[in-house]
């Protein structure tokens, strides 16, 4: 219960809504029976997602930093944590935002990374508001220039890397 240790933190039911509705708006599915049709969260998923983006503090940062998405196996982490990434990039406002996903190996963070781009080209506002390279996404202003804002997938083998400034990190598995 979130409300319970609040403390000096408020729920912010405006910021909550925007990222909920960013994923029924903007965001789709990229596999299956339901590739390219509107990814729109089950109630579960909305609380987590209404949890992670309205809850903030006094200075009105996020209250949670880290958070822990324990599921079973086929329930769509992946799908949902880069929602979570792509939210972040393009609906904070964080000039110069460093957002990566990363996993243990490779293969797996390259299957966050192929998900977050697939939901970009699967719709045209998110496609005219970032450019897509190999190993990078780079996100464009208001003024239609990069703002020096970049998503990018890394694995384990980058913890030895130094330089890193993230504003999210999303970990799968």
């Amino acid at each position: 219960d979130p409300r319970r240790c609040a403390g000096d933190c408020h729920f912010d039911a405006d910021a909550a809504r925007k990222a909920i509705l960013f994923f029924h708006r903007r965001l789709t599915h990229v596999k299956g029976s339901l590739g390219g049709k509107a990814f729109v969260l089950s109630r579960v998923e909305q609380q987590i997602v209404g949890n992670i983006f309205g809850w903030k503090r006094p200075d009105g940062t996020r209250r949670f930093r880290e958070v822990l998405i324990y599921v079973p196996r086929k329930w769509g982490k992946t799908l949902i944590a880069s929602g979570i990434a792509l939210c972040a990039f393009f609906e904070d406002d964080e000039e110069g935002a460093e957002v990566y996903v990363a996993a243990a190996a490779r293969d797996q963070a390259s299957l966050l990374w192929g998900a977050a781009k697939s939901q970009i080209l699967n719709g045209e506002e998110l496609s005219a508001r970032c450019k897509i390279y190999q190993h990078s996404i780079v996100r464009f202003g208001p003024d239609g220039l990069q703002d020096g804002s970049f998503f990018r997938a890394i694995s384990s083998v980058a913890t030895t890397a130094h330089g890193f400034n993230p504003h999210v990190v999303v970990v799968d598995e």
